[in-house]
Formats: C-alpha cells, structure tokens, sequence
C-alpha cells in the first residue's frame, strides 16, 4: 500500500523471513527492481544465500558492544560494496574467505564480533660468550591479541569518506541548502496532507466501497421491505382511542429495537477492515475520526431508508 505514494525511501525488515528460497529471491528481485528505478531501499535480511546476498549493492554489519552494560544496538564494523567484503577482510587481517563457503556468513563471522589474532613479539635477549666470540640469542614469543573490527573500521579510508560525506552533506543543517547540495526537509505535521484532504480521499473509498458490497445493501434494503410489511400488517387501521395510542407507542418502540440489531451487520465488516486501518493509521496517512466518519456517512444511504 505504501508504494501507491512512491515514497522516497522504503524500509523492509527481513522481507524474506519464513519464505523458501525461490520466495525470497522474488521478493529481493522485485525490490532490486525498485531500487533500479531510483527508489532507495533499506532492510534487514536474514540468514540470505551467495545468490541472495549478492543482490544487494551496499551493507552494513554492526558488531555488539563490549559489555551489554555500554550501551544498546552495536558499532558499525563494516559499510561498503558487498563485493569489496572479501578483499577488506584479507586486507585488515579479519579472516579469508574459503573456496565454496556462503559470503554472507563469512561477513558475519569475520565483522560480527571480536576475532583472535596471535602476534609474534620480541622477547629477552640472551649472551653467550665462548672462546673468545659472543653470541647473543633473540627469544620471540608468541601473543593471543583480540581484534575488534569495529575498531578497525574507523581506521579505514572508507570510514573517513563517508563521515566527510555526512558532515558536508547532511549534518549541516544551517541554511536551506548546505554544503552538500542537499535540501533538508522539514515538515510541519507527521500527515502529508490536511484533515480536510483526508477526510476528501477516505469518503470517496468508503462510498466506493459501500456502492460495491451488494449484498450488503440487498439484505439491508430486504429486510426494511420486509420488516415494514410486518410492522404495517400487525397495525393497520389501529384505533383512536387509548388503546389505539398505547398500540402506536409500541410500533415506535420496535421500530428502535430492529434498527439498533439490524446496525450490528456493520460490526463484522469493521473487523475485517482493521488491518488495513491499524495499517494506514500508523503510517500516517490519515487521522482515525477520518475513517469512521466516513464510514458513518457512507453507510447513511443504508440507515437513511430504514429510519
């Protein structure tokens, strides 16, 4: 529903979550065609084949904090191509890719969290003397270092671009236009559009909706001819007397009672529809007095009759 706005970025969590492989290599497919289209793409994948993986252009792997008491969420390991991963895995010393082995848990072993890595050091230094000549031996001993691949990332050069890149371009909020070129906007409202927009759209889907449930209006329209006829039968030609008006007072009365039972129809048609109203709701694009408002209105042409 929400590419019917043509947004500017789409947001997808793990798209292809409890679907097979041919599922998911659809989805990604149709979401690579998006993107080719000019539309920007962010989500989250899981546990995605070579072939999958391979789709997509830039990624970005988070390595968790230390300690959980640091701070929530995790520091960025790696921000790049997706085929660059391998050489800057060899190049930092982070790990190498072997023959035959899915790239995408490769990345996640290598950049996902801390790697050991055992460094030779020089040690002490021993003196032999012997006939006349000193001989002098270097012990090296061997280190277990712990390497974090976050850390090695903010030493890197694409680092460095892209922190230039979001400092030009997108910190610098100053003017309209900063340096980068890019116009930050602003919005005065989380709604695109005014209520009166809104309520304009919304009316016209739910009339269109109304018009086109016919057996809904046939069975509401059947049961007013229906009802009438009985009510009209059981109270023709009553008298003028007391008997007469208490006997009228009780067709007023039924008649109250079959509008309000016959209006729970409407009870079962809002329960379908709940979940494209939590749906829309929650992306904003309408206030939620908007939609039963109008269902109230559109519905008019069903309760106008049957008063």
């Amino acid at each position: 529903v929400e590419l019917v706005a043509r947004p500017t970025i789409l947001f997808l969590d793990e798209p292809t979550t409890g679907l097979d492989s041919v599922s998911a290599m659809a989805v990604i497919d149709t979401v690579s065609t998006l993107a080719r289209r000019g539309l920007a793409v962010i989500c989250t994948i899981h546990q995605p084949s070579a072939e999958l993986f391979a789709r997509f252009k830039r990624i970005l792997i988070l390595q968790p904090f230390k300690t959980p008491q640091e701070a929530q969420g995790g520091r960025v390991s790696y921000f790049g191509n997706v085929d660059a991963v391998k050489d800057y895995c060899h190049k930092m010393q982070l790990g190498d890719l072997r023959g035959g082995r899915n790239i995408a848990d490769f990345a996640l072993e290598a950049l996902g969290g801390p790697r050991k890595k055992m460094e030779k050091k020089k040690g002490r230094e021993e003196e032999e003397k012997g006939e006349g000549k000193t001989t002098t031996t270097t012990m090296l001993t061997t280190e277990e270092l712990m390497i974090q691949p976050a850390d090695v990332f903010l030493k890197t050069k694409i680092w460095l671009e892209t922190k230039g890149i979001l400092e030009k371009g997108v910190f610098k909020t100053e003017n309209a236009l900063v340096e980068g070129g890019l116009k930050v906007p602003t919005f005065a409202s989380v709604f695109a559009k005014g209520a009166m927009d809104q309520f304009t759209t919304v009316m016209r889907r739910s009339l269109a909706t109304t018009a086109r449930d016919l057996d809904t209006i046939r069975s509401q329209f059947g049961s007013i001819v229906i009802m009438g006829f009985v009510f009209g039968t059981l109270f023709f030609q009553l008298a003028t007397d007391q008997s007469g008006a208490t006997n009228r007072v009780a067709i007023f009365f039924l008649s109250l009672i079959f509008i309000c039972f016959s209006s729970s129809y409407k009870i079962q048609l809002l329960i379908k529809s709940r979940s494209s109203f939590f749906r829309e709701t929650t992306a904003n694009m309408y206030r939620g007095w908007v939609f039963y408002v109008t269902q109230l209105l559109a519905d008019a042409a069903v309760f106008i009759p049957r008063a």
